[in-house]
């Protein structure tokens, strides 16, 4: 599958679909650092309408994935950020994908486990629950 996705696209080109398919492949493999030089790739190049946004159902990789834990590193008045060990940079998540917990009670340092989808940044935290 891997020189598949190695395949699909060059240095330089316009396949982002392809980039993204392969970084999530590689966040899968539990290879975030090579995923997240894809993402910065593709968020750098792409055209600005392109994946700005996670998608609302599980693709064939999100679907493998499981779930993931973190603590709450920081909170604006819609959203908030996470660190995990398992991706270098503080990962997003918006202020209604916190399912079992008030977000006004919501904590810098909160420990979570949430899922994750993509969008062109990398990953986002969705359907996360305070623990």
């Amino acid at each position: 599958i891997e020189e598949h996705f190695q395949k699909s696209f060059s240095a330089g080109d316009n396949q982002f679909d392809s980039r993204f398919e392969y970084a999530e492949y590689l966040f899968w493999a539990s290879r975030a650092p090579e995923a997240q030089v894809l993402f910065e790739d593709i968020n750098r190049r792409a055209p600005p309408n392109y994946r700005k946004r996670a998608p609302k159902v599980d693709d064939q990789i999100t679907r493998k994935l499981g779930s993931f834990r973190g603590a709450v590193i920081s909170k604006k008045e819609r959203f908030f950020f996470i660190r995990s060990g398992l991706y270098q940079k503080e990962i997003f998540a918006f202020f209604r994908s916190l399912s079992n917990f008030p977000y006004e009670n919501l904590r810098q340092g909160q420990q979570v486990e949430m899922y994750l989808r993509f969008d062109r940044n990398g990953p986002v935290a969705v359907s996360v629950k305070c623990v």
